[in-house]
């Protein structure tokens, strides 16, 4: 039987409702499309823009290396005299920030300068002494001791760097003009990295940040508080970068920060209720601060992950005014109860900001191993068996260690995991100061099954330590700097390269 023809109404409806099916789909593509992209831009984590739990671990499935027991510099940035003396402590950034195609590197300086750097594109490099040049310096006036994180907050497809200040203040700054977008005061002593996400899937991009005595949540387009949960005790309770995680397993993204007191606060991301506050001074550890990010891994093989964090303090002798030791443990705390699972006192713990501590399944048993780079100059690795944490097997990459100097910095490691030789396995890739006549710090790629060291590199050369830093191997505090690292693909290769900021250099890292 033939089928009758659509009426007109009929016909106008079924176009409606196929335009309404469409335009249903369009919408969820870019819905889709932007969480994804949220994923992929740093400052979701400050040292990678797809580690959302604070791992520093880059899958092998994600992207690897091509390094192999040659390693050489491929460009240098050294800041000019006349931008100051203050020196690049954070972790530096890598993005297309002006969607021109290529790669740039953000790095910032504590005396207030945002740098956007040319990657891989770059104009007249010095080839000879391996040095680029900056495509804008910004300078916002308030020193900065915390990586800024990157998002494209008002859809004109350049990213801004929301920047956390130590006046208080944290600022929104468009990365291709350098103009200061918005700036909101929220506390005192702003020492931790903003962290940028649609938190309520609203299409707005959300932004938290710990002061020295609260946690934000922020507007990131229009810079206005959505809610303020208060937990410090003043500039002495500096806050740690903020974790990103559905905590307590409810479907709602929650929020996981530390404290120089030794608490573990988990907020409720959509609401900013306090849902945990664990005290490890209660628990037992006395006399214990933390000043890194928390880290979330499943480190027992139960299929949640836990929060896992260095907590410790340095020994002095008041009389002499000389270290005499250190104090510090490995904790693993269970977000959902506030319960401490287990833990190992190794005798020291992480100090730097930026990550010092990694997790990830090296070994495929479903269980993280964890990696520390610790105060006393050891690179731990950690495993998990029959209910406690034991050591592998322990690096010494400090080797002035037992060093001289009262200044932590003097022995602080930034780490990652990652396949940066496609060798099917993986590498721990550590940065510390290492100082000589020649050298301002030191490159370690270490195997993550034997502890054993594959390639070691010193940099920089006599052309950069002459213009900034020429000091002598025994000159501890006056070299007393806190290198960081990132790893990502720069020049478009797709393999990657490790970026690196240490005193008054930008250094690109490749394959030789």
């Amino acid at each position: 039987m033939p089928s009758k023809p659509l009426t007109p109404t009929v016909r106008r409806v079924s176009i409606a409702v196929a335009a309404l099916l469409v335009i249903i789909l369009i919408v969820a593509l870019i819905q889709t499309s932007k969480s994804m992209a949220q994923l992929s831009v740093p400052g979701w984590w400050t040292q990678l823009g797809y580690d959302p739990y604070h791992t520093s671990f880059i899958p092998r499935n994600v992207i690897v290396g091509n390094f192999s027991n040659t390693i050489y510099r491929v460009w240098s940035f050294i800041m000019p005299a006349r931008e100051g003396q203050m020196g690049f402590n954070m972790n530096p950034l890598i993005a297309d920030v002006d969607n021109d195609g290529f790669t740039e590197v953000v790095a910032v300086d504590a005396g207030g300068r945002v740098i956007v750097l040319y990657g891989s594109d770059v104009p007249g490099l010095d080839t000879n002494n391996f040095t680029t040049i900056y495509k804008l310096i910004i300078t916002v006036n308030a020193s900065l001791y915390s990586t800024p994180a990157l998002a494209d907050v008002d859809g004109d497809n350049v990213l801004e760097a929301i920047i956390g200040c130590r006046d208080g203040y944290l600022r929104c700054v468009d990365l291709a003009s350098g103009t200061i977008e918005w700036e909101q005061r929220v506390g005192i002593n702003i020492a931790s990295s903003p962290l940028v996400y649609d938190i309520d899937r609203d299409g707005v991009i959300d932004i938290v940040v710990s002061t020295a005595n609260a946690t934000y949540r922020i507007n990131s387009v229009s810079g206005e508080v959505l809610w303020k949960t208060p937990f410090g005790r003043g500039l002495q309770s500096a806050a740690s970068p903020v974790l990103l995680d559905d905590i307590n397993n409810d479907g709602t993204l929650d929020i996981a920060v530390t404290n120089l007191w030794g608490y573990i606060f988990v907020i409720d991301g959509a609401t900013g209720q306090l849902i945990k506050s664990i005290d490890l001074w209660r628990n037992g550890f006395k006399g214990l601060f933390i000043t890194h990010s928390p880290v979330s891994a499943d480190i027992n093989g139960d299929n949640y992950r836990e929060i896992i964090v260095s907590a410790g303090i340095e020994l002095i002798d008041t009389t002499t005014i000389s270290r005499v030791g250190y104090n510090g443990s490995i904790i693993v705390v269970d977000p959902r109860q506030g319960s401490i699972i287990t833990f190992i006192d190794i005798g020291s713990f992480a100090w730097h900001a930026q990550p010092s501590i990694a997790a990830a399944d090296v070994d495929n048993d479903g269980m993280a191993e964890i990696f520390i780079a610790s105060i006393d100059g050891y690179l731990y690795r950690l495993d998990y068996s029959n209910g406690s944490l034991s050591i592998s097997w322990q690096y010494q990459y400090d080797t002035y260690w037992p060093a001289q100097s009262l200044v932590l910095t003097s022995h602080a490691a930034t780490i990652s995991v990652a396949d940066i030789n496609n060798d099917t396995s993986y590498e721990v890739v550590l940065i510390t100061p290492y100082y000589t006549l020649t050298t301002v710090y030191r490159l370690y790629v270490i195997d993550v099954e034997t502890g054993s060291s594959i390639t070691i590199y010193d940099v920089m050369d006599k052309y950069t330590v002459a213009q900034y830093a020429p000091f002598t191997s025994t000159d501890y505090d006056a070299k007393a700097t806190m290198p960081s690292l990132s790893i990502a693909d720069v020049d478009g290769d797709n393999a990657l390269e490790i970026i690196v900021t240490s005193f008054q250099v930008v250094s690109c890292l490749d394959a030789g």
